[in-house]
């Protein structure tokens, strides 16, 4: 990517924090501008359709119960993005060229021909599901504790971030073992992460030219 380039997509993120309601990002937490915390949890995907109509009504069953259960509210995030499949080809293009046996150049030929028909035809989607769990501490309204008691007082501080965090921290558990419980493994996303989640959100295209050349450091 081009000088320019970097410089007019850095450019755009700035323009686009103004418009996030995004306070903080740090130590695997979302700090809104409206005092709320937040983790996500990224969950791996399930074959479910490779499943017996058993398992899939256990697994359907499985959740439902756990979304029975849940004394919070939650999102859910799907994010479908195109794969560029670009180096990929290349290195198989390339691992033709250096292989001697016959029988495998020949049965790679042919692996490389279906990828190429398949992208043709469609688009090769990543999807990645993604679950945020959010806790928003309680904040005593300042005039209506003047009218009741002729006082005010706001639970902030540092009390009140430890609260928000072990609550936050219950809750992300209990979502990890329930899920588990229908075989869906999860796991929450590190700053990093949620800072890449953001940027490729908003910046789909910058972000997708990055993967081709590599450049996956710049936010």
């Amino acid at each position: 990517m081009s000088k320019k380039s970097k410089e007019k997509s850095a450019a755009t993120l700035i323009g686009t924090q103004k418009f996030l309601s995004v306070e903080e990002i740090k130590d695997g937490l979302l700090f809104l501008k409206d005092g709320s915390v937040h983790k996500i949890l990224k969950a791996e995907s399930l074959n479910f359709y490779l499943r017996s109509e058993e398992e899939q009504a256990v697994i359907i069953g499985g959740f439902q119960e756990v979304l029975n259960t849940l004394n919070f509210p939650i999102q859910i995030l799907l994010q479908s993005r195109k794969i560029d499949l670009g180096k990929y080809l290349e290195t198989i293009r390339k691992n033709i060229d250096d292989e001697e046996d016959p029988l495998i150049k020949a049965n790679t030929e042919d692996y490389l021909g279906f990828l190429q028909k398949m992208i043709v035809s469609s688009s090769v989607m990543d999807k990645n599901f993604y679950i945020i769990v959010s806790y928003y501490p309680a904040v005593i309204n300042k005039s209506v504790l003047d009218k009741l008691f002729g006082s005010s007082k706001k639970v902030t501080g540092d009390q009140a971030l430890i609260d928000s965090l072990e609550s936050l921290a219950q809750r992300c558990s209990s979502i990890v073992m329930s899920l588990r419980n229908i075989e869906v493994e999860c796991r929450e996303l590190q700053t990093k992460e949620i800072v890449e989640l953001f940027y490729q959100t908003y910046n789909q295209d910058v972000a997708r030219l990055e993967m081709t050349y590599g450049e996956t450091d710049q936010y």
